[in-house]
């Protein structure tokens, strides 16, 4: 009987070492799980192309006024006040007529942004912000014109805390 009990001591520091293997597995899992970023550039920029596309279709907008500004544009859109100042997302609509001479061009948000997303092109850069571009037809007042709207984001998402999951 006393050689059974030293047994079992022996067999619980293994167990002991088992458990504490198992939940440092369990931690450092967790832990590279919840601490990487996803990267939502390419597909916030083909929505904010597809919303402003929509916006513009739908006439909430008017292109063609003469000094349209930045605050009109995103408070007839229903964007947030915030999305283009604070260099997260950018947007370039350029209006050329059906033979593509320019008309007009408005930038909202950085410029700099589309160079970015250039380089990006050229260099494969995973830092640089992603673009999309599309283009739709508008006819207004007999005359054709041919709206180019280029978006780039450069969001990333956050670290996903196991107390944010609700």
């Amino acid at each position: 009987m006393k050689n059974k009990k030293a047994i079992e001591k022996i067999m619980t520091i293994w167990w002991f070492f088992i458990w504490v293997i198992i939940i440092v597995c369990v931690v450092i899992n967790v832990a590279i799980f919840t601490n990487r970023e996803i990267d939502y550039r390419k597909i916030d920029a083909t929505i904010l192309a597809n919303k402003i596309s929509l916006c513009i279709s739908q006439e909430k907008v008017d292109l063609f006024q003469d000094n349209i500004k930045e605050e009109d544009f995103v408070k007839n859109c229903s964007f947030y006040e915030d999305t283009f100042t604070e260099g997260i997302h950018a947007a370039k609509i350029t209006i050329y007529d059906k033979s593509k001479n320019f008309e007009k061009n408005l930038i909202l948000g950085s410029e700099d942004m589309f160079v970015q997303c250039k380089i990006k092109e050229d260099t494969k850069a995973n830092q640089y912000p992603d673009c999309d571009s599309r283009e739709i037809l508008i006819v207004k007042k007999t005359k054709d014109y041919v709206v180019n709207i280029t978006t780039a984001s450069n969001l990333f998402g956050k670290r996903i805390l196991a107390q944010d999951i609700k």
